[in-house]
């Protein structure tokens, strides 16, 4: 500062000296001044910069410290692993320590389905009273309560896996009074699986049920069917059911 203030008064002195005002030598002094003005803001800004940069060049001094305190950390902890197994290769227990470490098996998925599979289930039941069933005759449940996957045709009664899996079904079928002995039977392309018997000979209706779980794959067939007798009476008013379920697909 000193040294713009004495080039100010000099500036300022030359009518003093005999330097006409407005004479070149005076004009080259006030630029001078001006470039002089310019060069201290530029050192200024400067000066701000480079004491950014140090208090960044702290912070990043302390994190570098902190990274080599982890650094530390993890050196002592692979120095225990290391101690521990050397010990398991002692005692010859190598397998049972990394067992510890192996990832958990895969397990297929159940019931609610992940990994973009479908869950698969219907519920239906029969509204009216199906009358003089003959023997292979398939009953169908006319009334679909659930139909999830789209698996289970109404107008045939017929269950059509669309994914292959282990599948649990049930049915459950209401005799009407004064029939005759009756036999549902779960069916698989044609095989009899399990079966439900009612007798409502000369007494009031009675009702036969039957759950068995089995193994399908995409476009096996799963339906109920009257066997052993003709001429059977299955009650509707919804006491007469069919149902399926996916529990694990494979």
């Amino acid at each position: 500062m000193y040294l713009k203030e004495l080039i100010v008064f000099c500036v300022y002195s030359l009518p003093a000296l005999g330097v006409a005002d407005g004479a070149s030598p005076r004009d080259d002094l006030q630029a001078f001044i001006e470039r002089f003005d310019a060069l201290e803001k530029k050192v200024a800004e400067q000066s701000t910069l480079i004491t950014e940069q140090a208090e960044q060049l702290k912070q990043q001094t302390v994190t570098i410290k902190q990274l080599e305190n982890v650094v530390h950390s993890q050196d002592d902890t692979i120095i225990q692993l290391k101690s521990v197994l050397q010990d398991k290769l002692q005692h010859n227990d190598v397998n049972s320590w990394l067992h510890q470490f192996a990832p958990a098996p895969h397990r297929p998925s159940r019931f609610v389905l992940d990994n973009n599979y479908e869950t698969v289930a219907f519920h239906a039941t029969r509204t009216g009273t199906l009358d003089h069933i003959r023997v292979n005759q398939t009953l169908v449940f006319n009334s679909v309560k659930l139909n999830i996957g789209s698996g289970y045709h109404a107008s045939g009664g017929i269950f059509i896996a669309p994914v292959s899996g282990i599948y649990i079904f049930s049915t459950s079928v209401t005799f009407n009074d004064n029939g005759d002995e009756s036999h549902m039977i779960i069916e698989k392309n044609g095989v009899e699986i399990a079966g439900a018997y009612g007798n409502a000979r000369n007494g009031p209706h009675e009702q036969g049920s039957v759950t068995v779980v089995m193994e399908l794959k995409v476009g096996d067939e799963v339906y109920v069917s009257n066997q052993r007798h003709n001429d059977v009476i299955a009650y509707g008013d919804n006491l007469s059911s069919f149902m399926g379920c996916l529990i694990l697909q494979i």
